[in-house]
């Protein structure tokens, strides 16, 4: 077992664990944002506090996000990631290569590349470029669909909130009808949603009989790639 710490402000850590070297490897955030990258073992990762974002290889990982507003991809394999106590936390399964199937209130999702993980301690999940299902808990979700044909349940929240911030065109969200185009060509299906945030487009938004609120994606800082790991770009999470 191999052990590293980051305890500077702000740190990155890219570790591969691949090749002749057979072992797993401990690793452990600082008190700043750290971006943590593991390699193609199964790794266990306490990101610590800040605003971090964790990467995970292949390989069954646990990883801990700790206090701060969090970003978790887990990858392949059978995962354990947990988003940690306080702030809003986000999984990332931009990765995927086929649809995830999520739900907060079981704590569980398929991660689209052939894994199911075991989530907990999040609020939201940006999911894939095809056909998503993603179920909320009591809590207030937030879900960020990509691209395909998706099918998005808030859950028991009050300000569940669907994300085009993504789209390259512009979105019709229609809370009334349970639909939204995605601006990628796809239509979603939307069912207790009642926030939702547009594209940098033209969009149209509209709400159903209950207490809505749409924002502009010009209004909030949008979903950019910031992080660019040897060719392979994190998103970062919305800003909430």
């Amino acid at each position: 077992m191999d052990a590293s710490a980051l305890t500077g402000e702000s740190d990155t850590l890219f570790w591969s664990g691949s090749g002749a070297v057979n072992w797993s490897h401990n690793l452990m955030g600082g008190s700043g944002s750290d971006t943590i990258w593991t390699g193609t073992l199964g790794d266990t990762v306490n990101s610590g506090a800040g605003n971090d974002m964790v990467r995970s290889g292949a390989g069954d990982d646990t990883i801990l996000g700790g206090a701060g507003d969090d970003t978790i991809r887990g990858s392949e394999g059978d995962d354990s990631l947990d988003g940690g106590s306080g702030g809003y936390d986000w999984l990332d399964y931009g990765d995927g290569v086929s649809g995830i199937t999520l739900s907060f209130i079981s704590g569980t999702s398929t991660d689209g590349l052939g894994g199911t993980d075991s989530i907990t301690n999040f609020v939201g999940v940006i999911g894939t470029s095809y056909a998503d299902s993603m179920v909320g808990d009591a809590g207030d979700n937030r879900f960020l669909a990509n691209e395909g044909n998706d099918t998005i349940d808030g859950g028991d929240g009050t300000k569940d909130e669907v994300y085009y911030t993504s789209s390259s065109g512009s979105v019709t969200v229609n809370l009334s009808t349970g639909t939204a185009s995605d601006g990628f060509g796809g239509t979603d299906t939307l069912s207790n949603i009642e926030r939702a945030r547009g594209s940098s487009q033209n969009d149209t938004l509209i709400g159903d009989a209950g207490n809505n609120a749409f924002t502009g994606c010009t209004e909030m800082t949008p979903l950019t790639a910031a992080t660019a790991m040897t060719g392979q770009n994190m998103v970062t999470r919305p800003a909430l």
